[in-house]
């Protein structure tokens, strides 16, 4: 790509898009393949997991379709996501050898969808020209990053490198803890997926981050941009703080919840139905909301300082 392409900033918008589109094709196809997979089996000596993996999958498909401005309302992000949920499940109750729909498959898929969306809402822009203008110019560097394939290329391998360190490290450790207990095998699926997502993501935040600042320079908008590294460096006691209080007050409420309530409203013939005992997902969506909350407060930090 020669520097005048890059400079434009509609082509690069458009080669980006292109590029997320391909990925999130991909994951797409990857997704339906795996939930229509033949008796497909996901649990481990700890017990099924597979409400925790429809928990990420569906909410990382939602971030599929905004990333790639595909849907891009939150209306739209929330009806497509829940309504391929019940789709798949029908499908794959229907086409798939050895496999049957499953309401609690629905929620958790439909949970996870309701907190990557939560996350999505906490991006949503703040009114002030100033803040606009930031963004912006954000928004733009980014594009021009990600409109060049080898940029791309080096992102997803970072994040295929931390996804694949994650993963194997968590399989090493769920093993070794099976085994001092004197239970044979591994929860591989479930020690995969929470290994990778831990390591994996960071790898590629902190891959984009570096290509980032290097884009940035080579466009000469660095400068621009020194109001970030003020906002960014203050915000740990005025926005961290405040989501790592809101992490521990709701797992304490959770854990309250289970010890006092939980069974008692388990056997209720109304409720029963709905009710799955994989715990791990509801922790989960509290620690995504608390980065949802984290990600807002940010945005409403740059407000002040811009």
């Amino acid at each position: 790509m020669t520097e005048e392409r890059s400079g434009d900033a509609s082509l690069c918008r458009r080669l980006a898009l292109r590029h997320f589109r391909i990925v999130s094709s991909i994951y797409l196809l990857a997704l339906i393949v795996g939930t229509h997979w033949p008796r497909l089996e996901l649990s481990g000596p700890s017990g099924s997991f597979d409400k925790l993996i429809h928990f990420f999958a569906f909410g990382l498909m939602i971030f599929c379709f905004w990333i790639s401005q595909w849907v891009t309302g939150i209306r739209g992000l929330f009806i497509l996501g829940v309504g391929i949920c019940f789709l798949i499940e029908i499908t794959q109750a229907t086409l798939s050898a050895g496999r049957v729909h499953s309401l609690h498959d629905i929620e958790a898929g439909a949970l996870g969808v309701v907190a990557f969306i939560a996350m999505i809402a906490a991006l949503r822009p703040l009114p002030g020209s100033a803040v606009e203008n930031v963004r912006s110019l954000w928004i733009r560097i980014s594009y021009s990053l990600t409109a060049r394939p080898g940029a791309c290329l080096v992102i997803l391998t970072t994040g295929s490198i931390g996804v694949l360190i994650g993963g194997m490290l968590a399989i090493t450790i769920d093993f070794l803890i099976l085994s001092s207990q004197g239970i044979a095998g591994s929860n591989a699926m479930a020690a995969l997926m929470l290994g990778g997502l831990t390591f994996g993501i960071p790898a590629i935040l902190l891959s984009f981050r570096s290509g980032f600042r290097f884009e940035a320079k080579r466009l000469g908008r660095i400068d621009d941009l020194a109001c970030l590294e003020r906002w960014f460096r203050g915000t740990v006691v005025t926005c961290l703080v405040p989501a790592l209080l809101l992490l521990a007050a709701m797992s304490s409420s959770l854990l309250v919840f289970e010890l006092l309530i939980w069974g008692s409203l388990k056997s209720l013939a109304v409720v029963e139905p709905l009710v799955f005992d994989d715990q791990g997902i509801l922790f989960c969506l509290i620690m995504v909301l608390s980065v949802a909350l984290y990600l807002r407060l940010l945005m409403k930090a740059l407000a002040r300082r811009v």
